[in-house]
C-alpha cells in the first residue's frame, strides 16, 4: 500500500514539473542590489564627509545627576510592627506558663469549670511535636528581631 502511495507521489510530481521563473526576474534581483550597493556607498562618503560628534565632556556626570534628583530613596519598615511582637512575646509567655503548670487531676482546690482549668487540660492535650515547633518559631522570629537591626534602613 506504502509503495503505491508512493509511486502515486512520483507521478503527480512529474506531471507538475519544476517552477521557472518569470522573464527578467534574475535582472530585476541584480537591479535592486546594485542599487543597495550604491546606497550603500553614498551613505559610507556622507559619514566620512560629516564625522558624528561625539558628547559633550560632562554628558555622564549631567545624566548621573537627574538620575540621582528624580530617585527617592526607599524606606524600609519591618513586616511586623513593636507592637505585634509585644503580642508574641505575650502569648510565647502565657503558653509557656501554662505548660510548665503542674497538672493535677484529683486536686480538689480548683474547681472544675473553672475556665482556666479547661484551657490548661486543652494545652497540656498538645502534642510535644507542635509546641516544640511553635517555641523554635518564636526563637527565630526573636532572634531575628534583635538581630536584623532596629534601625530603618535607607536604600538608595
Amino acid at each position: 500500500m506504502r509503495a503505491y502511495k508512493d509511486d502515486k507521489l512520483k507521478a503527480l510530481l512529474k506531471q507538475a514539473g519544476t517552477d521557472k521563473p518569470a522573464e527578467g526576474f534574475i535582472d530585476a534581483v541584480m537591479q535592486l542590489i546594485e542599487a543597495d550597493a550604491a546606497r550603500e556607498a553614498a551613505l559610507k562618503s556622507l559619514l566620512k564627509q560629516h564625522p558624528a560628534e561625539g558628547p559633550s565632556f560632562d554628558f555622564t556626570a549631567a545624566v548621573m545627576r537627574q538620575v540621582g534628583a528624580r530617585r527617592q530613596p526607599l524606606v524600609i519598615k519591618p513586616i511586623i510592627t513593636k507592637k505585634a511582637w509585644f503580642a508574641i512575646a505575650a502569648v510565647f509567655t502565657i503558653f509557656l506558663i501554662i505548660a510548665f503548670l503542674p497538672g493535677k487531676a484529683n486536686s480538689h482546690a480548683i474547681v472544675e469549670n473553672n475556665r482556666l482549668t479547661l484551657l490548661i487540660n486543652k494545652v497540656q492535650l498538645i502534642p510535644p511535636t507542635v509546641v516544640l515547633a511553635v517555641v523554635l518559631g518564636a526563637i527565630l522570629l526573636i532572634g531575628d528581631y534583635l538581630f536584623s537591626g532596629r534601625e530603618k534602613a535607607v536604600v538608595d
